[in-house]
Parts: C-alpha cells; structure tokens; sequence
C-alpha cells in the first residue's frame, strides 16, 4: 500500500468531496470503499443513520414552510404561514447538528481506514558525514 492508497476528505462550503487513489469519489463511491475495514464500516454505518436522518428532518421542514407558505396564500391569513415557519425551522435546526454527525463519522471511518493502511513511501535520507578516513555525502534508502 502507498500514500496514494489513503482516503481523504476535503469539505467545502457546499459538500464533501473524497480523494482516493487520486481520484475525486462521492459517497456511495466512498462508502463501498470504507465497508471493506470492519471497524471503518461500524462509523459509516453510523454516518448513514446521520445523513437519512438530517435529510428527513431537513426535507420535512422545507415542505412544511413551503405548503404553509401556499395555504396562507390561498386563504390570505398570514398566521398559516408563521405557524408552519416555526414548525418547518425547528425541523431544519434540528437537522444541522445531526448533518455535523454525519461528518464527524466519515472523518473518524476515513482515519480507522488510513490507519489500518500499512502506508509505506519511499524515504530518502541524505546526509554530509565526516569520517575517520574523510568526509562525503551519505544516501540512505
């Protein structure tokens, strides 16, 4: 295995891309990868609890600001529509620490999964070195 073996995880302000073997991979890409270590899987079973959970969450509380939003339209009584706002944002507020779940789990599969790699790269060591019989340059492989 070599460096290029290892996952990594680098999130943006919209999502979460992964690099593996130099590639750019998504999640259900990734996740195939990551079951493979068992103690690796046990997190992204986690994490998947996580994002089927702050979808639900998150996907209620937009239907329900969006069909309150239509009812109060349809019935000119702008009391739909708070009601329906505060119950639809209470849903989206829920959802964030749950997505941060989410991420925190990947991150902890992805360092189980990059540790158990016996991650071996070529080391150079060059060294000036004196000696009793003179002085040189020293390569160690």
């Amino acid at each position: 295995n070599s460096i290029s073996d290892s996952i990594t995880m680098v999130k943006s302000l919209r999502r979460i891309t992964y690099f593996y073997k130099d590639r750019k991979l998504y999640y259900p890409q990734i996740k195939r990868i990551l079951i493979t270590n068992e103690e690796a899987g046990k997190y992204v079973g986690f994490a998947n609890v996580n994002r089927i959970t702050s979808d639900i969450f998150f996907g209620s509380g937009a239907i329900a600001i969006c069909f309150t939003a239509i009812i109060s339209i349809d019935r000119e009584d702008p009391s739909y529509f708070y009601k329906g706002a505060i119950i639809g944002g209470a849903f989206i507020v829920i959802s964030i620490p749950i997505r941060i779940g989410f991420t925190s789990n990947m991150r902890k599969a992805i360092d189980i999964y990059n540790s158990n790699l016996n991650l071996t790269y070529n080391h150079i060591d060059l060294k000036f070195q004196m000696t009793s019989t003179g002085f040189g340059l020293v390569f160690r492989f």
